[in-house]
């Protein structure tokens, strides 16, 4: 292996500044990426429960009808298979659903609430609605069938923009590191501009400085990256900490998954590389310019 030639003072890259520079770039990609990689996580748990139920509502104004309607939903719903469970909402619960549109104390005894049937799914049971909701319609003409497509389509969607918003954001930051690592590698450049053409007058090939230069840039991006790995995950630890202590609730828990963790951990030795390779082309392409 040829021996490195260091020619670069301990300290001379950028100032110092550039492993807290990194630093703060990976720690924001950290955060990025594990919210993008959470909240996708988070989609297909919620899609996948919700492909696991239905709901059935009876709707109309008599509310004998309504009671018998719903008996007869209730006992086709429980003879139908690949069901495995039918819950009717209680009166209370559904008051306490249309209290926050209607105002408190507005749903009263005259109203012609619907009512709701929740019904569970075995898992894995490729249930036919439309021959289910057909059977309903024989015994329950008001009965109506929600298997939650439309909310899960828009669900789904949002959660597709989100992610691309977040990859969106990592690439940026990714792009402007390299940015910051060229204009770090021509800082050094010129204030070493001297030193590096004696260097060529002695002979020293562009191979031999643009190592140094790559060694010098991955040893500030490693160390950057490592610091900015740190901090993040201790951001999120502490974000999913306290999430956890206030109630779960709508915020899922901040697990990115197996896939996640390793692509966020490997962060610093991306950056290392990035910086690294950055500084080599614009060393080659700077030096190439010279006489």
């Amino acid at each position: 292996m040829r021996p490195r030639f260091s020619f670069l003072p301990q300290g001379s890259i950028a100032g110092g500044a550039l492993p807290w520079v990194l630093g703060v770039m990976v720690f924001l990609c950290t955060l990025s990426a594990s919210f993008g990689l959470t909240l996708d996580s988070a989609v297909n748990e919620w899609a996948g429960s919700l492909s696991r139920q239905i709901s059935v509502q009876i709707v109309t104004a008599d509310r004998e009808d309504r009671e018998r309607q719903a008996a007869a939903a209730l006992t086709i719903l429980k003879d139908t298979p690949g069901i495995k469970a039918v819950r009717r909402i209680d009166d209370s619960e559904t008051t306490a659903l249309l209290e926050p549109w209607l105002g408190k104390g507005n749903v009263t005894p005259d109203l012609p609430v619907p009512i709701l049937l929740d019904v569970e799914l075995l898992p894995g049971y490729n249930m036919n609605l439309t021959a289910l909701g057909a059977r309903l319609s024989k015994d329950a003409p008001d009965a109506a069938l929600d298997d939650h497509e439309r909310w899960l389509v828009s669900l789904n969607r949002l959660a597709k923009s989100l992610q691309a918003v977040s990859g969106l954001v990592v690439a940026l930051i990714l792009a402007a590191t390299a940015a910051i690592a060229a204009f770090g590698t021509r800082a050094v450049l010129a204030s070493h501009r001297e030193t590096i053409e004696i260097m060529h007058w002695m002979g020293a090939e562009d191979r031999t400085i643009a190592g140094e230069f790559r060694y010098q840039f991955m040893l500030q991006g490693l160390k950057g990256g490592l610091a900015g790995l740190i901090m993040g995950v201790l951001v999120l630890f502490s974000v999913d900490y306290f999430a956890d202590q206030l109630g779960r609730g709508l915020i899922p828990q901040l697990d990115p998954g197996l896939f996640g963790w390793i692509a966020i951990l490997v962060l610093p030795i991306f950056a290392a590389i990035l910086t690294m390779t950055a500084a080599h082309l614009t060393v080659r392409r700077e030096l190439s310019k010279m006489p």
